[in-house]
């Protein structure tokens, strides 16, 4: 049999197993052809078997899908700085890519429910800016009142329940003067933690004194040596990182230097400032095009590059109010930042997070319907939502590790029954919500795989005044 009949011959044969398997079979049995031929077609038969086979366990064992208001990818374009944002294309017109080779095995999904129990322990006097889990303790950063003004603090905890008294850090605000003298006003003076970072086997708390009247600012660092207990102000007169900053999000950048964000001014503006020895720093602005009004808010990252989100004002159609469209920046070594496109989200992004065991970005924001929604991507091209609430919701904080996602922030309408309430996932895919208090109350998150810590301002007694103190909770997951 010449090559071309045995070709035709083997196609027939193949046709006649996928419409009749044991015809197929008998077939073959009865007209072999010999030598190499007759393995190649057994070898197209087994598999095609293995083919069928793989596609059924396929189909048996595919989990359902969990999430409500799950929504299919979205792809977006990269923007240049000048360039606007362009609508969404479908997922067909993606074209399909064969994934390549990779050396690292990929992270086990977690199982089972993510579901937590919340305890607390009642309120602490003092307020708070940041949590944080380093090491084998959890942190709280924040201040608390000290001369009519407020003092830097550091709650430590092993175990997210029993916080004890903090660590004051220096310097302590100066009391108001027995006698002030006449044409002068005493304003009294603030220091606070924003921000608490583990980097080179140290602690290095991040922050910001207020003085005067009005917007006086300088940025403060102070660094610990014996796992948070004491700490030392860390003087950068002279660097970079001395003028008026606001930190709130630090990563590691994938040469080891230490990233760590802040708004800059009066909030119009936002940097990243670099490090390599905490000693010399440099700052890397986030360029926000002439002609554009942006307001960069907050930021992420981890050694694949960071990601800042903020808010654009456009005025359309000679509009006297803005409108609000979410905008985002993106630097692959946190030095060059450059706009990409934001996922469809209503207004601002209220808290971006890196998932490094899924070595994705989680974003929060509001949907075109005004729902709390997240959206989460691996390529800052291509994004997922997920709901993460039927109704009037907000999220203030959001964190991720070990392969899992909370956030905090309240659900209800204003004037209605408002929840503080935290969320929990192991992919921002499938949610799951515990309410924790009444009343829609600011506060902060941390979690690992072993458990969260929530950190929820408690109420003055007095409407329109400053919180004077917040409630640890601490959570497990559920068995």
């Amino acid at each position: 049999m010449h090559d071309d009949d045995f070709e035709r011959d083997l196609a027939r044969r193949l046709r006649a197993y996928e419409a009749n398997v044991p015809a197929a079979a008998a077939e073959a049995k009865r007209s072999r052809p010999n030598g190499h031929r007759f393995g190649w077609l057994v070898f197209a038969v087994g598999g095609a078997s293995v083919i069928a086979a793989g596609l059924l366990a396929f189909v048996l064992l595919r989990p359902p899908n969990e999430s409500v208001g799950h929504a299919s990818p979205t792809e977006l374009p990269s923007l240049s700085q000048s360039a606007e944002p362009t609508s969404s294309t479908s997922p067909s017109q993606t074209p399909l890519e064969t994934p390549s080779p990779t050396v690292t095995p990929l992270p086990t999904p977690k199982a089972g429910a993510a579901e937590v129990h919340w305890m607390t322990q009642g309120s602490v006097e003092g307020q708070t800016e940041v949590v944080q889990r380093l090491g084998d303790h959890w942190y709280v950063g924040g201040s608390v009142r000290v001369n009519e003004g407020s003092q830097g603090a550091i709650w430590r905890s092993a175990d997210g329940r029993d916080w004890g008294e903090p660590s004051l850090l220096d310097p302590e605000p100066p009391a108001r003067p027995d006698v002030v003298p006449e044409g002068e006003i005493f304003f009294p003076e603030a220091y606070r933690v924003s921000e608490i970072a583990e980097w080179q086997g140290s602690l290095y708390a991040f922050g910001w004194h207020h003085f005067g009247c009005c917007d006086g600012t300088l940025s403060m660092l102070w660094r610990s040596e014996d796992d948070g207990v004491t700490w030392s102000e860390v003087n950068t007169e002279g660097t970079a990182y001395s003028g008026s900053h606001f930190p709130n999000a630090w990563w590691v950048a994938g040469d080891g230097s230490l990233a760590l964000y802040s708004a800059t001014g009066l909030g119009g503006s936002g940097s990243v400032f670099m490090t390599s020895d905490m000693e010399t720093w440099t700052e890397y602005p986030i360029q926000v095009p002439d002609d554009r009004f942006m307001t960069p808010y907050t930021a992420a990252g981890g050694t694949t590059g960071g990601l800042v989100v903020g808010v654009e004002y456009t005025y359309p159609n000679g509009a006297t109010a803005p409108e609000e469209a979410p905008v985002m920046w993106q630097s692959t070594d946190g030095r060059s930042w450059s706009l990409v496109a934001a996922p469809p989200a209503a207004g601002q992004l209220d808290a971006v997070a890196w998932d490094a065991e899924h070595e994705q970005f989680v974003v929060i924001g509001k949907d075109a319907a005004d729902q709390l929604t997240a959206w989460r991507s691996t390529d800052l091209r291509t994004w997922s939502a997920s709901s993460m609430a039927g109704e009037p919701a907000t999220v203030v904080d959001l964190a991720a590790a070990d392969g899992v996602i909370a956030a905090i922030g309240s659900i209800g309408a204003p004037g209605g029954n408002i929840r503080t309430t935290a969320w929990t996932s192991y992919d921002a895919d499938v949610w799951w919500v515990s309410r924790l208090a009444d009343g829609a109350r600011g506060g902060q998150i941390g979690v690992t795989l072993e458990g969260m810590v929530a950190a929820v301002s408690t109420p003055s007694g007095v409407e329109g005044q400053t919180p004077t103190g917040w409630d640890a909770w601490a959570g497990q997951f559920a068995e």
